[in-house]
């Protein structure tokens, strides 16, 4: 990364600083290594090297996000605004890792006649996003009534 000298003090960086993630309500969001750890764990022990920071991230702004179904541009969008200087491209490359894992799962919902690829965090907990004819968007099962799933 290029500095910049200023006569008046230490050098900065072009690149401005992160902003400080803000924390939602209830519980504090889970850090960086927190979240990269849970992704190491998800992988099989011959592809953690492949884990790097972007990917904690991308996992990070997603569970940040008020939208529960984002698409690949929405992602991308949040994290530009978040300060994270990162390309589509590697957005779509590591939510396609992130799927490997588990941890995040890959649906398609009707928008404006077309179908539109989003995202969601695995959280078995959390409510199903489902059709008009009660199915998981995401895997197409049939789901109970209150949107969880069936044993």
């Amino acid at each position: 990364m290029l500095t910049i000298s200023d006569p008046d003090g230490p050098s900065t960086s072009r690149r401005p600083k992160r902003p400080a993630p803000s924390p939602g309500a209830g519980a504090a969001p889970p850090s960086l290594a927190e979240l990269m750890q849970a992704i190491r764990a998800a992988m099989p022990a011959t592809a953690r090297q492949r884990i790097q920071l972007h990917h904690a991230e991308i996992l990070g702004t997603m569970m940040a996000m008020a939208d529960r179904t984002p698409d690949a541009n929405a992602i991308h969008k949040a994290l530009l605004d978040a300060g994270h200087d990162i390309g589509m491209s590697k957005v779509y490359r590591s939510l396609k890792l992130l799927q490997e894992t588990g941890l995040v799962r890959h649906g398609w919902l009707p928008s404006r006649g077309n179908l539109r690829g989003v995202y969601t965090v695995a959280d078995d907990q959390a409510e199903v996003p489902v059709d008009a004819n009660g199915c998981c968007i995401l895997c197409g099962a049939a789901l109970a009534p209150g949107g969880k799933r069936r044993p």
